[in-house]
Order: C-alpha cells, then structure tokens, then sequence
C-alpha cells in the first residue's frame, strides 16, 4: 500500500499539532447583513484579525507545533469573479488574505475543504465554483479536494471532503446540501488507507450526523459512517460547520468532537498530541465550555500542559449571550419593545428555544402582533434557523413556484436517506432533553 504524500511536503520532528477550526476569511464583495444573524456579521468580518491571532498564538507553543489542521471554511463570499485567472492574480480578496496570514505560521498545515469553500447551489445544472475552489486551494494552500500524511510517530492524518458525493452535485436530483457526501472513489481510497492499520486522526468539515447513509450501496463501506466505524485504528474524528464545540461521545465506537469556529475568537484552536504508542491527548479542550462558540484563554507549557489565563473583556463580535454554560442561570432584561432585546442575544443550545421565545413574545406584543398568526404564517419560509424577530411583521420571502418545485424534488430524493438516520436523531433530541 503506497504511503501517503502530499506534494511539497516537509519532515516531521515528533510532537504536537494544532487543530483550528473553519475560518471563513470574506471577500471584497461581501455584503454586511448577509449572514443570519447580527453576531454572525461583526464576527465574519473580524475573521483575518482572529486568524492572525491564533497563528501568532501557535507560533508561540512550546515545545513547537509541527502540523496544524483546518477543519474547512477558509473563505466566505470569495468569488467577485469566476474567472481562475483574475481571482489568482487580480486585486486583493479572500484567498490573498488567508494565504498571506498562514504563510507566517511556523508550522505546514492541511486542510480541509468546507461548504463556503465550494457555495454549490443544487438548482443550477453546472458546478463551476466547485472546480475553481479546488483549482484555487490546490494554487493558494496546496490543498488536494482529499489528502492524507503519515507521521514519524506511527500515526496516519486522513483529510477527507465532506461534499464530492451525490448530495452536493448540482442538477442532480439528489443534490442537498444539508446531507454531506463523500462520493464513490473517495470512500474506496478512505477504505484502503484505514486498512494500513495505523492509528488514525480523521478530519471533514462536516459533523458525521450530516452524513448521507448507504450513499454508495456497491462498496463494502457504503457510507463514511459505516467505514469509520468499521475500523478499530480510527482513533479520533474532528469536524467543524456548527460553529460551536460538541463531543459527541458515545454516539459512534471512536470519540468524535466538532470545534467552534475561529471567526469568534483566536483562542479557538486546540493542541493534539499524537504518541508513538497510538494514544493521544488534548490538554485544552477543556477550555470550550458547553458548546460554546467560544474559549478560555490558555498559556502552553514546556511540559505540555496547559492552564488558564484571566477571561479577556469581551468585543463585537464575540460569542453572544448567554455561553453555553450559562444559559440556565440566564435572565433576560425586562424587554418592553422590541428593541429592548440586547443586540448580543444568541443562545448557543438548541434548546434554549425557551429563552429566545420569551424576547420574540415580548417584542411582538410590544407591537400588538400575534405570535402565533406570524409562525402559522411565516414558517413554512423559514430556511432552518430560529425565528429572532425584529420588527415589521413581515415574513421572510417566499419562495417562487420554481423554487418551491425544486425544494420538492430535493425533498423527495433526500426522504429515503434521512429515514435511515433516525437513530442518530434520536440520540440528539435526547441529548438536548438532558439539558
């Protein structure tokens, strides 16, 4: 079985690695109010200034970090053009940027590809950006759509693409973003490094309850799930897209954790340190606090431990209120009109809904609105998001008769795959309830 190797390469000295999750470093074109939410907005265009943060910050490890991991995401709203050339040589934009920042960290990095890197739309017949983001980051970041390295350490890195399957081809009738995929040849390639035997870290952008089952039923391994979960050597598994930290536990036979992003905070990254002897530890994960989107501050010691430093005041842009680890000791201001809401306020649990409902009551009976009457109304246009009210009354666009028509093609194609995954949903909605 040929090694894996990665073009340009260096040698590894044994040691730690970091580990950042997706970045999503804008574009000159990026339109303020764009994202979903307020918080969302300061904190994209803070993104270079909290890149350039954890670099600085990892840079300053000791002993050194030789490999850092990027869980996706590196760009947002990057392509003003859809021409290789113009993007590669023409004025600044996100790909310049992000480049530029990692070319001063001290250590190589790999990375993975995320769903802001490749913007797929299903309804459009041809994918073009898919084909120039993989042109564009194997040019600006030497980054293959999938890799893999192995370490003087005995251990493997598998880097895979959580969107060359079926669900993110655009014009086919099962293109649906929300599942990710991983596609015929990448699943067999997985498959044939795994079976090498050695201990394995496994790095997508996609948590694995994303992921579509059975997607390739020909294969021994029809599915990422099914083939990582098949092999004994998969010893870790991490993933970004959800913007904040969730250890999934024992949801699967190997752990697997999701990072919060580093668009909130530059102390968004964690230490790996991968053994010889196939065991690995992370002295910082602690400091993500109840899938929060963000982290405690940590200094790194010579001896590989790590310890708290003084919490820093927070900014715009941050993590919102109440932390994950707050949200129940939480009391809301008393909220009169609408615009009493603090401007911050963005539970980080699923199921902290309760909180969010008593601003959104409050605000519409502020306006002498009926809650109810909005939903019934609205809903059916939401595009999976909580509904935090700000005024108006107004409902979210609705959808054309072209739109509406491809939703269900979509739906319909996708029904059979979600069905089977009604165990992991299971599993999340009991999560939530233990909160």
């Amino acid at each position: 079985m040929a090694a894996c190797l990665l073009p340009g390469a260096t040698i590894w000295l044994p040691g730690k690695s970091a580990v950042e999750s997706f970045l999503q470093v804008t574009g000159p074109q990026y339109v303020l109010g764009s994202e979903s939410n307020p918080l969302d907005n300061l904190s994209v265009l803070k993104t270079p200034e909290r890149l350039w943060g954890a670099v600085n910050k990892i840079n300053n490890v000791a002993p050194a970090v030789n490999l850092v991991l990027v869980l996706g995401d590196f760009v947002h709203d990057a392509y003003w053009t859809l021409d290789y050339e113009e993007l590669k040589h023409g004025p600044v934009n996100a790909y310049h940027v992000t480049s530029g920042i990692m070319e001063r960290l001290n250590a190589s990095y790999m990375v993975a590809y995320g769903n802001h890197d490749f913007e797929v739309v299903c309804k459009k017949k041809h994918s073009v950006r898919q084909k120039l983001t993989i042109k564009l980051y194997e040019h600006f970041f030497n980054a293959s759509p999938y890799s893999c390295r192995d370490l003087p350490s005995g251990w493997k890195v598998l880097v895979l693409n959580s969107m060359l399957g079926r669900t993110w081809r655009a014009g086919d009738r099962e293109c649906n973003t929300r599942l990710s995929s991983y596609g015929h040849r990448q699943l067999k390639w997985a498959a044939d490094q795994l079976k090498e035997g050695k201990p394995t870290v496994v790095v997508m952008h996609h948590p694995l309850p994303t992921s579509l089952m059975d997607e390739e039923p020909d294969l021994k391994y029809p599915d990422i799930v099914t083939l990582l979960s098949s092999f004994d050597n998969v010893k870790l598994v991490l993933t970004g897209h959800y913007h904040k930290g969730v250890d999934w536990e024992d949801l699967y036979p190997f752990p697997a954790l999701t990072l919060p992003a580093l668009r909130y905070t530059d102390d968004n990254f964690f230490l790996l340190d991968l053994k010889s002897d196939g065991s690995y530890s992370m002295p910082d994960w602690d400091k993500n606090k109840g899938g929060s989107r963000c982290s405690q501050s940590y200094a790194y010691l010579p001896s590989g431990g790590a310890k708290l430093l003084e919490a820093r005041p927070p900014t715009a842009g941050d993590c919102g209120i109440p932390l994950g680890e707050d949200t129940f000791r939480y009391q809301l201001p008393p909220i009169e009109s609408r615009e009493d809401i603090p401007l911050d306020f963005n539970p980080e649990l699923s199921c902290s809904f309760t909180l969010s409902m008593q601003a959104t009551n409050a605000a519409f009976a502020a306006e002498g609105l009926d809650l109810t009457r909005f939903i019934e109304d609205c809903a059916p246009y939401a595009r999976g998001a909580p509904i935090f009210y700000r005024g108006d009354g107004a409902c979210p666009a609705a959808p054309t008769k072209e739109e509406e028509g491809q939703a269900a093609v979509e739906s319909a194609a996708a029904d059979a795959r979600l069905e089977i995954q009604k165990g992991v949903l299971s599993w999340l909605r009991g999560r939530e309830l233990q909160y």
